[in-house]
């Protein structure tokens, strides 16, 4: 009977060893960056049906007004605005298809050089160089509301550092 044990545990040794040399075949979807930009397009996603919903309810509001109402011009521009927000929008999804597809496609061709030369996956300092473009891409455009943010931050170093 032990012996049997022993013999099922070899082989059971074996399967395992043999079964976790083999590549991912979707690194993609370990990778944070891919996963990032995923999240980030199913967000834009959701603001957009949000927002062609609004558009079509100002439409809707607009068609109702009748002809000599004052109040048409201003739901006009309001209608305009959103529309072009909605177009926006629409500009960035695709954008961040593009990435997407882009960093699949990457990622795939770069992911077995790093699984024949054993290292790890995904590459941390790439991660971190990401965060840091996106946090400049993200943070605010002008210089006076980069000081004021800059301050803000000197600020909360001088709080929490020790007092001599």
């Amino acid at each position: 009977m032990s012996r049997v044990l022993n013999i099922f545990s070899l082989i059971l040794v074996i399967l395992a060893s043999l079964g976790c040399n083999r590549p991912d075949p979707d690194p993609e979807l370990k990778d944070p960056i891919y996963l990032d930009i995923s999240s980030e397009l199913k967000a834009l996603e959701g603001a957009i049906k949000t927002a062609e919903k609004e558009v079509d309810k100002k439409k809707k509001d607009l068609k109702k007004l009748p002809p000599g109402d004052p109040n048409i011009r201003q739901q006009a521009a309001l209608l305009f605005g959103d529309e072009k927000k909605l177009l926006i929008l629409r500009q960035q999804a695709s954008f961040l298809k593009i990435q997407q597809e882009k960093r699949r496609d990457h990622v795939r061709a770069v992911y077995p050089e790093y699984f024949e030369q054993k290292k790890p996956w995904p590459d941390e300092k790439e991660f971190e160089r990401y965060k840091k473009i996106k946090e400049l891409r993200v943070g605010p455009k002008s210089w006076e509301e980069r000081r004021k943010q800059r301050e803000k931050i000197d600020q909360k170093g001088k709080e929490s550092s020790p007092s001599h």
